[in-house]
């Protein structure tokens, strides 16, 4: 059963409706919000996940990188063990060369949409 441990959060200002998007990895936007999917590129470092569902402009927890066990979505199947990284929705894919790392899944995902979870913190640079 998927589940948090030792989460840390920030609070964070919804940049457009996240009621869709809880799991999802987020950055912040050049207007100080988080959330907006236009924010993220594949591969990319990200700021947290999102915590809750909640709408534009709501204030929201961002769960930050600092090891801790969160869940994620995953956008396509994802292995037990495998270094995550974002893809350009938001959502866990298995990390690729030259991408950020923002994980280790704990849990395999069979299939895009599925709640994994993961060691979330920035390991830098896949090789």
């Amino acid at each position: 059963m998927a589940s948090y441990d030792n989460v840390r959060t920030i609070s964070a200002v919804a940049d457009v409706d996240l009621s869709s998007l809880a799991y999802h990895f987020a950055k912040f936007g050049a207007n100080g919000k988080a959330g907006d999917a236009s924010d993220i590129t594949e591969g990319d470092a990200v700021d947290g996940i999102i915590g809750e569902a909640v709408e534009a402009d709501d204030v929201f927890p961002l769960i930050v990188p600092d090891g801790c066990i969160a869940m994620v979505m995953v956008g396509a199947a994802v292995a037990q063990g495998a270094n995550v990284m974002t893809n350009a929705a938001g959502r866990a894919i298995t990390a690729t060369a030259t991408n950020t790392i923002m994980g280790v899944a704990l849990d395999a995902g069979a299939a895009n949409g599925d709640i994994i979870r993961i060691q979330f913190h920035n390991k830098g640079l896949a090789t």
